[in-house]
């Protein structure tokens, strides 16, 4: 899959034509590349979505629509302030503001019996 850089919409629409196509195929599984609705982000604090975000809605309906699982992998957003001064013991000297701590987070969705 080529992935738009951190354009989660566009993603989407590239990922729904294979997985549409691989379901008409026969496919009763697609895996879709890690980080499938953003590209390889090294900003996590902008790409990041919460639990039943955008991609988990996504993938859910998608899955249900064409009757297949799908599995996928995208940054998921924890919900606490992150301080950076405590990461190591040390600051980065960014001055960034305290953002909320990012980790990647494997989707499931089951699609219609």
């Amino acid at each position: 899959m080529d992935l738009a850089w951190e354009d989660v919409p566009e993603n989407h629409r590239r990922a729904l034509r294979l997985v549409t196509r691989a379901a008409a195929e026969g496919a009763r599984l697609a895996v879709l590349p890690e980080m499938f609705s953003t590209g390889f982000s090294m900003a996590p604090e902008r790409v990041a979505q919460a639990e039943g975000g955008p991609s988990e809605l996504f993938l859910r309906e998608t899955a249900a629509s064409l009757g297949l699982w799908l599995l996928a992998r995208r940054w998921k957003a924890c919900g606490q302030a992150h301080d950076h001064t405590h990461d190591h013991g040390h600051d980065h000297g960014d001055g960034a503001e305290p953002a909320a701590p990012q980790s990647l987070s494997g989707i499931v969705a089951l699609g219609a019996a």
